[in-house]
Order: structure tokens, then C-alpha cells, then sequence
């Protein structure tokens, strides 16, 4: 009895390929940096607001903490408990994107309202989403690759499109025009990796940019905005919306190729807002310099290739 229970607690989990490892030591690589960047690019910040300059990075290890049992059990579970889970990931999705939008429950942050508040801790739902979003996505490309073995038309964007516009519908309630275009590359990553012809990948992007541009040209914030990423530096945008820009780039400058040593960032001191969130790589670029970017993204196209 006890033998056969052990087989079947067994076959619950397949065994890790090497992709698994490599995927796996490339995440731990940038996990463990990530949180040396957040602990340097906070420390200024957290010091201010709360007299700990530990503040945030002790936050994020709680949360890294929590995740690495799932993680953990998420590599390990096998194909057949996961369809089930990506079945219901578009529902579950969908019902973290209404959250913020209950009165009393959602928190604006930035002109946006894609947060709720959970005790002290604030949490977007949109993160958990992005996941849900990729289950069920893979879920479905599975299905189209099903079909088209049988000889049966199938078509990979009319199989996702409909769910994929009720997220990025439920992510525009919230005012939160940049989650929605991180979606919508999420989406376009997906599409691409699953060998969706190139013609056809144009026109899912030629159809997703229109509304996305009448959406910045509707708004004169947006439009400023959009228009200091090209020219962060000029007379009207360096003192307002392109500010943040400007000094990201100024950090990364100041990196040269090796850096200005690993916590003595100037930028972080009150020039670079969102320091160890958005622009984390401005940090990460002035104070261990090109060869530290240059690290991050082989790690990540390590990650991607895997």
C-alpha cells in the first residue's frame, strides 16, 4: 500500500529536463541579483520613509520566500495537472482585473487603478494575471497545434483574441495604459515562439497598435509622454514627464563600461523616481556599468533560449 502510493505521489511529477536546470539557474542568477539591485536601488528611498533602509528588499524576500515552494512545485507538476489549472486561468484572470475596480477594494496609484490594498502591503493583480494570461494561452495554442495535426483549419490568433481583449478591456479600466501594452508583448512573444507566420504576425500587430495609438493620441498626458521617450532631454519635457528618462539615461551613462561600484548610484538619490521598480536597470547599468547590463540580458536570453 505504501509502495503504491509512493508511485502515485511519483507520477504526479515528471522529471525535469535539462532545459529545466538551465532555465532554472538562470532565474536563481537573476533572482539573487535582483535582489542586491533592490536592496542598493531602495536603500536611499526606504531610509526616508520608513527610517530602515532594509524596508523593501525585506518585503520582496517575503514574497520571494512564498514563491519558491510554488515555483518549486510548478517545474515538477506534470502536463495533464496543468490543463485544468490553464482552463479556468482566463476566468480566474479576468476576476483579479475587476478587483481593483470595487469600491473600497482598489487603490489608485500614478493616476491608476490597478492595485488593491491588502493590510500595508499593496499588490497588482495585473502581475498574477500575466501568468493566468500565458496558461491559458499556451492551453489554447495547444489546441490549435492539435488541430492542424488532424488536418483541420485552425487559427492560432482567433483562438486567443477573444480572451486576450477582455484582459487588456479589464486592464484599460484602471487607466493603466503600460500594463496593457506589456500584455499585449506577452501576447506577441507567445504568438511569435509558436512559429506564427510572419505576415500574419504583422497584422495582429498592425490591428493591436490602432486602438493603442488612439488611446495616446486621445490623451495629452500620454502623448507627452510618449513624445519625451524620443527627446527626454529637450526644454519642455526635461523638467517634466521626461525627467525620469533623462536620468535613467544620465545613470546609465555615468556606468561606463565597469561601473561606479555596487551601491554608489547618484541617480538614486532623489533624481530617479521608481529607482528599484521601472528603472531598476538604470541602477543596475551606473553602478556595475555595461558589463552588468550586458550580464542581465544574456541571463534573460539564456532564459528564453532554455
Amino acid at each position: 500500500m505504501t509502495v503504491h502510493k509512493a508511485s502515485q505521489r511519483k507520477s504526479l511529477f515528471a522529471q525535469p529536463s535539462s532545459a529545466y536546470y538551465l532555465i532554472l539557474g538562470s532565474v536563481s542568477i537573476l533572482t539573487a541579483l535582483g535582489l542586491v539591485m533592490v536592496l542598493s536601488a531602495s536603500s536611499v528611498t526606504s531610509l526616508n520613509e520608513s527610517g530602515n533602509s532594509f524596508a523593501v528588499v525585506l518585503r520582496q524576500g517575503i514574497f520571494l520566500a512564498l514563491a519558491l515552494p510554488l515555483a518549486w512545485l510548478a517545474m515538477h507538476l506534470k502536463e495533464t495537472l496543468w490543463i485544468p489549472i490553464a482552463r479556468t486561468s482566463l476566468v480566474v484572470s479576468a476576476g483579479l482585473l475587476i478587483l481593483p475596480q470595487i469600491p473600497g477594494v482598489g487603490k489608485t496609484i500614478g493616476g491608476n487603478t490597478n492595485w488593491i490594498g491588502i493590510g500595508s502591503f499593496t499588490i497588482q493583480p495585473s502581475e498574477f494575471a500575466k501568468v493566468g494570461m500565458i496558461l491559458w494561452c499556451a492551453m489554447r495554442l495547444r489546441i490549435h497545434d492539435q488541430r492542424s495535426s488532424q488536418g483541420k483549419f485552425s487559427s492560432p490568433i482567433s483562438l486567443i483574441a477573444p480572451g486576450v481583449a477582455l484582459l487588456l478591456f479589464l486592464v484599460l479600466l484602471g487607466k493603466d495604459l503600460g500594463t496593457a501594452v506589456v500584455f499585449a508583448a506577452i501576447v506577441a512573444g507567445i504568438l511569435f515562439i509558436s512559429g506564427l507566420p510572419m505576415r500574419a504576425f504583422a497584422a495582429f500587430g498592425f490591428i493591436l497598435g490602432i486602438p493603442f495609438l488612439i488611446l495616446i493620441i486621445n490623451s495629452s498626458n500620454r502623448l507627452n509622454r510618449f513624445a519625451a521617450f524620443f527627446d527626454p532631454f529637450s526644454v519642455e519635457n526635461y523638467k517634466g514627464v521626461g525627467w525620469q528618462q533623462a536620468h535613467s539615461i544620465m545613470g546609465l551613462a555615468s556606468g561606463g563600461a565597469l561601473g561606479t561600484g555596487l551601491g554608489s548610484s547618484k541617480q538614486k538619490w532623489g533624481n530617479l523616481p521608481e529607482a528599484h521598480t521601472d528603472f531598476i536597470f538604470a541602477v543596475i547599468g551606473e553602478e556595475l556599468g555595461l558589463l552588468g547590463t550586458l550580464a542581465v540580458l544574456i541571463l534573460f536570453g539564456i532564459l528564453i533560449l532554455g
